[in-house]
């Protein structure tokens, strides 16, 4: 992409070390499978892809698209032999998908081996974010940069804790980061391949996630806009668009629509359900002749059924933004969130080698484009900007950094970048040498230190107690229920009381008597508490913080003795 010979040195010994940060990153994310439970949303997802794989519909939850949720299903329905079965009533939500996915995840076999078989569902989307990484940076400053953008992307403990569930997150990343990437080399140089390439991998990522469409939206918009500014004063065509970009994007567009209707089973739709009048078809129908054949012709199975689908799916998001989502920084709570959520949320679960190097490097990228009227250079640094933006001062749902982890791989190949920069300082060379080899040192023993708590990782400026500042989803998810059914067992308690927060099961994890606690209600004996649950609005728990608790359970739940 930007490359000069001088720069195009040997891939062997990069590639080779490309191939090791993949099989680390793999190695980790494997091996907390059976270290966890099932997460909040995991059984959701994975009955969510049932419904499609088993009945060709998807009608139970339209808010999150199908292509992450058929990939989380395809274990359990292939191998476990895992089907849907559909309400009593005819109107499927969400509270049927938890239990049906609890059902899948409890009953179908054994839990653990459900469980890693949704999982493993995620794992094709976090190497597809590895080798674009690998790409992007290895094209544009050279493959040993490559190397480090992706070892900064596979030792961050965040971006490896959510791609070991089987959620949507992780995905998202995989796919819009290649989309971002295949825009610049299409908005660089359009052609056919090109066209269709960013069409069918932005199909797929706005399948994984419909916040894909807002983040591909605003980086597009922003990487254009870098471009056309840099030819206003380079030798680079002023014009955003031209003849050979429109030629293309029709191509683009056609299979971005095409991905759509795969993703929804291929299945058409009416533009109108028969015999369920609406005031346009009733005012349609008040008049025959052709107004009835138009009528008869809107109500048969004649158009893609995702269009319909995907506007559900807008609806139901909407509302959802409008509504808010009951959250938590820095010791309040809010239904509506905070426009410096990410900021302080990327400050605290970054490690602290990517947050420095990572910013340092962007500024450079964009000060060194300017400088050269280079708008590729920049690029990331658009894209990172520009989705910051839209998440901090649009979205009223702050449910954990995981909905903005796309931002990770422009700060690897900023950090990359800065990388690059002190490895060819000539005066204080071997200052910088070391630094950069005590920084990459310390990126990777946060990886190791914070395994297998990758999702509850925070880094040393969240001091000892992050749950003062963050939880939902970035510390507590509901992932340590498990781990509390070990301390039962190795402390032989026969009775417990428990407040969890979570969608799995504590009665088929704790091998005790298990009794909920409610708010306001005072227990002896042994208790266990969610640290969400002990905070959130309208779960009154706040005698327990007057004992001290026995131990903490993974990072997410306290165990009390209460005395008579």
């Amino acid at each position: 992409m930007i490359l000069d010979a001088r720069q195009r040195e040997s891939r062997s010994i990069p590639l080779l070390l490309f191939v090791l940060i993949v099989g680390y990153a793999v190695a980790l994310v494997t091996n907390s499978y059976s270290v966890f439970n099932h997460t909040w949303d995991e059984a959701m997802h994975v009955a969510g892809g049932l419904e499609l794989l088993d009945r060709g519909t998807f009608t139970c939850e339209p808010q999150h698209p199908p292509l992450t949720r058929v990939a989380m299903a395809l274990g359990p329905y292939f191998i476990a032999g895992s089907r849907f079965v559909p309400p009593r009533k005819e109107n499927c939500n969400t509270g049927h998908l938890y239990r049906l996915g609890n059902r899948i995840l409890y009953s179908n076999g054994p839990y653990d081996g459900m469980l890693r078989f949704a999982r493993l569902g995620n794992l094709p989307f976090l190497l597809l974010l590895l080798v674009t990484t690998w790409i992007w940076a290895g094209r544009t400053f050279g493959w040993w940069p490559a190397v480090a953008a992706s070892f900064f992307i596979a030792t961050t403990p965040p971006m490896l804790g959510n791609a070991g569930l089987a959620t949507l997150d992780v995905s998202l990343v995989g796919l819009g980061i290649t989309s971002i990437y295949l825009f610049c080399l299409w908005i660089e140089n359009p052609s056919a391949w090109r066209s269709v390439a960013l069409g069918a991998v932005s199909g797929m990522s706005i399948m994984a996630k419909f916040s894909a469409i807002p983040f591909l939206g605003v980086s597009f918009v922003a990487i254009a806009l870098a471009r056309w500014l840099t030819g206003l004063t380079g030798s680079e065509q002023t014009a955003i668009v031209t003849k050979k970009h429109l030629k293309t994007m029709v191509l683009g567009l056609v299979t971005l629509a095409a991905v759509f209707w795969i993703s929804y089973g291929l299945r058409l739709d009416s533009l109108v359900v028969p015999d369920q009048p609406t005031r346009a078809t009733a005012a349609v129908d008040s008049d025959q002749g052709r107004n009835g054949l138009f009528l008869d012709f809107a109500e048969r199975p004649l158009f893609p059924l995702f269009v319909r689908e995907m506007v559900a799916g807008f609806r139901q998001v909407s509302r959802h933004n409008q509504r808010g989502h009951q959250t938590f920084l820095l010791g309040e709570i809010s239904g509506k969130g905070w426009w410096y959520y990410y900021l302080v949320g990327l400050g605290i679960k970054t490690p602290i080698p990517l947050l420095i190097l990572g910013l340092a490097g962007l500024g450079s990228l964009l000060w060194t484009s300017i400088r050269r009227a280079d708008w590729r250079i920049a690029a990331p640094v658009y894209a990172f900007v520009a989705i910051l933006a839209f998440a901090s001062f649009y979205s009223n749902i702050n449910l954990g950094i995981r909905h903005v982890l796309i931002l990770y791989p422009m700060l690897a190949i900023g950090a990359a970048h800065m990388v690059l920069i002190l490895a060819r300082v000539q005066h204080g060379r071997t200052i910088a040498i070391g630094t950069v080899a005590l920084l990459l040192i310390f990126q990777l023993a946060s990886s190791v230190y914070a395994h297998p708590d990758n999702m509850a990782y925070f880094n040393l400026l969240a001091g000892p107690k992050p749950e003062r500042i963050l939880l939902t989803a970035d510390l507590d998810w509901g992932q340590d229920l498990k781990r509390l059914g070990h301390e039962v067992r190795q402390r032989k308690i026969q009775k417990i009381a428990i407040a969890y927060n979570g969608s799995a099961q504590p009665e088929l994890h704790l091998p005790a008597q298990v009794t909920r606690l409610k708010p306001n209600t005072r227990r002896s004996g042994w208790v266990a508490v969610s640290l969400w649950t002990l905070e959130r609005s309208g779960t009154d728990y706040r005698w327990l913080k007057s004992y001290e608790p026995v131990t903490r359970i993974g990072r997410s739940i306290d165990l009390y003795f209460i005395p008579d």
